[in-house]
């Protein structure tokens, strides 16, 4: 048998308060709150699952802990922000790429300054205008920005030290996030320098992990006020991370 090595937190929490919410805390909405679950079992089975699944999975890495959280929220949003997951409606923007790729004349000369060829220049513009259909879709930073805006209270700020001002702090993290995600998934020299890890990987998945727990019971029905101790207790979670990589 294997046993993967995994980096143990420095200290543990073993109080279950740190965890759990009690039940005579909600007790009075209880019966809404099982209705919404069964409900919306089918809804959630996504988000429910890779909830359960990071939970119970010690000795993932860092980034795949951080990325599996972060592919979460963004499935989470759909379901949650179901009429606001575009920019404009599917009619209004049909209409503009009609409009767009009627209006963009193909070249029959390059006029370019670095001397493009001209049937190079020709499947830029069929790229472009292909591509052009599927930008209607909320970005990762937009989808980030909704989740953020809808948490009332300032549950979650205590995650990143109770700045002077938190929602113009939060714009900062929301990029440092969308920035690793890229650079973790899609290769770019550039990113490099811009994700973070370590400390601030740590604190940017505690507050992603608060932030879910806070929508998975808003989307719940569960009161406000047990929501705000749920969100703030999860960004103190530790998760078993495995060792980084050393060659």
């Amino acid at each position: 048998m294997i046993y993967l090595g995994v980096d143990v937190p420095s200290y543990i929490r073993t109080d279950s308060s740190l965890y759990c919410t009690r039940y005579d805390k909600f007790k009075d909405h209880f019966s809404e709150f099982i209705k919404r679950w069964f409900e919306n079992r089918s809804k959630l089975d996504v988000v429910i699952n890779s909830y359960k699944e990071i939970l119970l999975n010690d000795g993932v890495y860092e980034d795949s802990l951080f990325l599996r959280i972060v592919q979460t929220l963004e499935h989470f949003h759909g379901i949650v922000f179901d009429k606001k997951n575009k920019y404009c409606s599917k009619t209004e923007w049909e209409a503009f790429v009609d409009w767009f790729q009627k209006n963009t004349p193909e070249p029959d000369k390059t006029d370019l300054d670095c001397n493009m060829p001209l049937e190079k220049l020709k499947s830029l513009r069929e790229i472009t205008l292909n591509r052009i259909s599927g930008l209607n879709s909320l970005t990762l930073r937009s989808r980030l920005e909704n989740l953020f805006d809808g948490v009332q209270s300032g549950c979650l700020w205590p995650a990143i030290d109770n700045p002077n001002e938190p929602r113009q702090h939060i714009k900062k993290i929301i990029q440092e996030i969308e920035d690793t995600r890229n650079y973790l998934t899609h290769y770019r020299q550039k990113l490099k320098s811009k994700r973070v890890v370590d400390r601030d990987l740590e604190r940017n998945t505690a507050l992603l992990w608060g932030l879910m727990a806070y929508w998975i019971g808003k989307f719940l029905k569960i009161p406000e006020t047990i929501l705000d101790d749920i969100a703030f207790q999860s960004t103190r979670a530790m998760f078993l991370t495995g060792r980084r990589t050393k060659l």
